[in-house]
């Protein structure tokens, strides 16, 4: 059963970006996540970025890092050891600029948009994007619909500075 964990917009100056919350079962021990690229529609070779799950428990990375790089089509990546039945915590995301092309995106502001669907053996309380709190600053609020593999619509806020 798939469930929606959230959405993010990043650009290349983004240092890490909350992507959602997820608590629930592991499958085979590892956390299956499908990653979308929604905006702009082509990012491929220009940018990668790094997933984790950062632990309620003790605030560290419990299923390691995963690279993603970006695809037309979802890509269903996995962070876990094999080790662990169930986790909760929160699904973060760190872009790498690396092709000069990105930064200089004019059609699309430069702005990287991903939906993350998660894996989950069972059904679950369905996962909820929990913000922090506002940064101190200049601060840009977007609002975007989200559609999940299950055809369910969600909206989030997504913020960036």
């Amino acid at each position: 059963m798939k469930l929606p964990v959230g959405l993010a917009l990043v650009t290349p100056w983004t240092e890490q970006a909350t992507i959602g919350r997820f608590n629930g079962d592991l499958v085979n021990g590892q956390l299956l996540l499908t990653v979308t690229t929604t905006n702009p529609g082509v990012m491929d070779g220009l940018a990668f970025g790094v997933f984790s799950l950062i632990d309620d428990d003790n605030n560290v990375r419990a299923l390691g890092d995963v690279r993603y790089y970006p695809k037309a089509e979802p890509t269903t990546i996995a962070l876990g050891y094999g080790n662990l039945e169930s986790v909760s915590g929160v699904v973060v995301f760190e872009p790498r600029a690396y092709n000069l092309r990105w930064l200089k995106r004019v059609e699309s502001g430069g702005i990287w948009g991903i939906g993350v669907e998660a894996e989950t053996p069972t059904g679950i309380a369905q996962p909820a994007y929990t913000p922090t709190g506002f940064v101190a600053g200049e601060t840009s609020l977007v609002a975007q619909q989200f559609t999940a593999g299950s055809g369910q619509k969600f909206a989030q806020v997504v913020w960036h500075e």
